[in-house]
């Protein structure tokens, strides 16, 4: 029964390396997206002129 507790806690350790590569990637593509909006944002400020 000792397996099963090793077990445990080596699936919430991958778990939790999961969830801070999901958060990275989240925080990446929010960083992406801003830039982008940025650009977005830029370009229809600087087209009229």
């Amino acid at each position: 029964m000792h397996t099963t507790s090793a077990l445990t806690s080596q699936f919430s350790e991958v778990r939790e390396r999961a969830s801070q590569r999901i958060l990275m990637a989240s925080a990446l593509v929010a960083g992406i997206a801003g830039v982008t909006s940025f650009a977005a944002a830029l370009l229809v400020v600087a087209v009229p002129a």
